[in-house]
């Protein structure tokens, strides 16, 4: 999976974001908004047919079980204020 941002040029300053997804409007608006900022980031993709979201390691993201959800260093940031 690719989103528009994704193979943005690392740079030594910038730090990287993990962006954890599956392809759907909501995500789409995130990555958008990721490229037009420059920032790079890490896609994860969550298989959310299979139920992904609901796995420990997504809860602990977004206990929720909800993407899109994108972790900044230790910092969580879930879907209420993404979308």
């Amino acid at each position: 999976m690719t989103f528009a941002g994704s193979s943005f040029p690392k740079t030594e300053d910038a730090r990287k974001i993990n962006f954890y997804c599956h392809p759907s409007p909501h995500p789409a608006k995130v990555a958008l908004s990721l490229g037009e900022a420059a920032q790079p980031y890490d896609v994860v993709p969550v298989d959310t047919r299979r139920g992904d979201q609901h796995a420990p390691t997504c809860l602990a993201i977004n206990r929720n079980g909800k993407t899109p959800a994108l972790v900044d260093g230790d910092v969580p940031l879930a879907p209420s204020s993404l979308a």
